[in-house]
């Protein structure tokens, strides 16, 4: 089994595309490894295996300084050495290997996002409903705006607390396609 950068960018898309990962996150995992790795000249056929992990970064923050803010180089990193630590993961046990990162969603069913044709962002969300028990958590569903013609439902527990909130927020950001 080869071990080279082409190969591991080749590997995360194949999870996105088999919903082991969310596909829009193997996306922008494939995309940062190719914007990473294309500082070096015939990056596709370098071994992962054999890569010095520090110097490629240190050499991309120099090259792209100036073309990316510093949170992005900080993201297109962080994304980098988590791509190459999962692949690196999967190559000591193909067979036994199981992603850390949470799975892709199963098709979306009309109970869990809701879209509304005409409605604008301003529009006031309906009402939180009613806290559900889900195991020993309280769990109250909110309806929230995301785009005009969209609301989506966020479940969240009843005590959520600030540091979850930070958690979630990071989360997300490495979700955008933006």
């Amino acid at each position: 089994m080869t071990s080279t950068i082409a190969d591991m960018v080749a590997f995360v898309e194949r999870l996105g595309k088999e919903n082991k990962i969310n596909p829009s996150l193997a996306a922008q995992l494939a995309s940062s490894v190719r914007r990473v790795a294309e500082v070096e000249p015939s990056w596709e056929q370098m071994d992962v295996k054999q890569l010095n992990v520090d110097a490629l970064l240190q050499r991309f923050a120099q090259e792209k300084a100036s073309s990316y803010g510093k949170t992005s180089l900080e993201e297109y990193q962080r994304r980098f050495r988590r791509v190459v630590n999962m692949y690196l993961d999967y190559l000591a046990n193909p067979e036994g290997w199981q992603p850390a990162i949470r799975r892709g969603r199963p098709p979306k069913s009309k109970t869990a996002v809701t879209a509304k044709r005409g409605r604008t962002a301003a529009t006031a969300a309906p009402a939180a409903s009613a806290p559900a028990p889900v195991g020993e958590v309280r769990v109250v569903e909110y309806p929230f705006p995301l785009r005009a013609s969209l609301v989506i439902k966020l479940s969240l527990p009843s005590d959520l607390r600030k540091a979850e909130v930070e958690r979630l927020s990071a989360f997300l950001r490495t979700l955008t396609v933006d």
